[in-house]
């Protein structure tokens, strides 16, 4: 997704409610490493994991980079004592060895150049440091009702890397990362589904193009106007790859 395209949604981002769903690192609960570690969050959006890791007792020092200055303003917003800065995960603008805890969540689909990426989070990671990558796993969730309604949301599953490629790629990059998955599955009740579409800040439907997500809404909003109080299925799988430097 094209940083203009997160202009446009950064006043709407944190709207969905499954954006603050988020946990505290485990990393950082069990932190037994020197006092205020160093966090870096890689395409932090609006802060929100950020803001979930600022009261832990371990008193983190925050810092996060996004490409999207709107998103990072809001960002700025809720952590005004937080290291924020724009730029790219293939750019980081920080020294080497910085940081005991670096995050990239939901992003790594965005990358222009995945292995430079992972390069980056290398060299900023210190030797003791630990990592956590997340993301959802679209092959694994075909009946998540953005896929069955615009249905060519499916092709933009090829941005998003395999497992098995994800930990070539790291180890590749001097990394070494286990990995877990987690998957959940219900139902969305139709006019919510259709006022998400509408708002169109997820990120399947900002990539689509507007052709497509034209017919998809149109098919979805005349099903909603039939039916406003039925459901539509819902699943995610998120996949999570957490590590250390392999030397």
């Amino acid at each position: 997704m094209a940083s203009a395209a997160y202009a446009r949604i950064a006043s709407t981002y944190d709207d969905l409610p499954v954006r603050h769903a988020l946990g505290p690192e485990p990393a950082l609960v069990d932190w037994s490493g020197p006092a205020s570690p160093r966090v870096l969050d890689i395409g932090c959006g609006t802060g929100l994991w950020l803001a979930r890791q600022a009261a832990l007792p371990c008193a983190p020092r925050l810092a996060g980079v996004d490409p999207s200055a709107e998103m990072l303003a809001r960002a700025l917003a809720r952590l005004p004592d937080a290291d924020l800065r724009v730029a790219l995960a293939e750019r980081l603008p920080f020294p080497d060895a910085d940081f005991d805890v670096v995050a990239l969540r939901f992003c790594h689909h965005h990358f222009a150049d995945r292995r430079s990426a992972w390069a980056e989070l290398a060299r900023v990671l210190s030797p003791g440091g630990v990592f956590v990558i997340e993301n959802i796993d679209p092959v694994r969730m075909p009946g998540h009702w953005i896929f069955q309604r615009f249905p060519e949301a499916r092709a933009l599953d090829a941005r998003y890397p395999d497992d098995g490629t994800l930990l070539s790629e790291l180890r590749s990059a001097g990394l070494e990362a286990t990995v877990s998955m987690r998957y959940t599955a219900g139902t969305i009740v139709l006019s919510e589904a259709l006022r998400q579409a509408r708002v169109r800040d997820q990120t399947h439907l900002v990539a689509l193009d507007d052709a497509a997500f034209d017919r998809g809404l149109a098919a979805l909003t005349a099903l909603a106007e039939g039916d406003p109080a039925g459901h539509l299925s819902t699943e995610s799988c998120v996949v999570t790859l957490r590590g250390r430097p392999r030397f």
